[in-house]
């Protein structure tokens, strides 16, 4: 961890060095734009190497992606259930108290199957409360 640390300072100096340099960063613009054709051919290459390695089981190391997420007939472009979600806000608003509110979340949660716990925070004032977390 320190070393790579050291490495990543040491890396993230020479590099404003370079570009607070004018003559040296007017270098690295005319190296870049002359080898432009170059440089685009290897990101390009290295792109699609990197994608079919995922490809590979150690590489991808179990990494799952959905069938269902290529589907684009599935997905539905407009919300159909705007009276649930101004039933829930109204419901919300009439509580009195965050304590209140914070039971009310708490108890939604549990309805949905989810274990709910809460979590005092306090970072600075005026930022401090209780969280309402659900985990499913």
């Amino acid at each position: 961890d320190l070393l790579y640390t050291i490495k990543f300072e040491v890396s993230k100096v020479v590099s404003m060095k370079i570009l607070l340099n004018r003559s040296r960063a007017m270098q690295l613009q005319k190296l870049l734009t002359s080898k432009n054709s170059i440089l685009c051919a290897l990101l390009y290459v290295f792109g699609v190497v990197g994608i079919l390695l995922f490809a590979d089981m150690r590489v991808n190391q179990n990494t799952f992606v959905s069938e269902n997420a290529l589907l684009p007939g599935y997905v539905v472009t407009k919300y159909q259930q705007q009276n649930i979600a101004s039933t829930l806000n109204r419901d919300f608003q009439s509580l009195s108290s965050r304590d209140a509110q914070q039971q009310w979340i708490a108890h939604q949660f549990r309805d949905l199957g989810l274990e709910v716990h809460t979590h005092n925070f306090t970072v600075r004032r005026p930022l401090h409360g209780d969280q309402v977390i659900g985990l499913l």
